[in-house]
């Protein structure tokens, strides 16, 4: 398999240039795992509910969080591409809605 290009959403990139600066060393993380997703790697990703199978979420440690209460990235991915749409802190935001998801997902189709 070839190594999908990955595209970021200008809200994740924004969010992530956000966390960065309060969590060291998150964007280096982040990169990481884009990379090894976009190879084909299985990582531990989840089917993200409500977004019809579409759209997937992995989790990222930060510094002193593991990965349970750290880091959540949504993305989705087909054979070319990995489209990384949102991060978000799951301690601070929860779980994001699948029609905010849906919404950062639609606008780059």
């Amino acid at each position: 398999m070839n190594q999908r290009e990955i595209k970021k959403s200008k809200i994740f990139e924004r969010e992530l240039a956000q966390l960065d600066k309060k969590h060291r060393g998150l964007a280096d993380k982040v990169e990481i795992i884009l990379n090894r997703l976009a190879s084909g790697e299985k990582l531990n990703e989840k089917r993200y509910l409500g977004c019809d199978g579409l759209i997937f979420q992995i989790r990222c440690g930060t510094g002193n969080m593991g990965r349970r209460s750290g880091a959540r990235i949504i993305y989705s991915k087909d054979e070319s591409q990995l489209l990384v749409l949102y991060i978000y802190l799951k301690n601070a935001e929860g779980r994001i809605s699948s029609k905010k998801i849906m919404k950062i997902f639609n606008e780059y189709q």
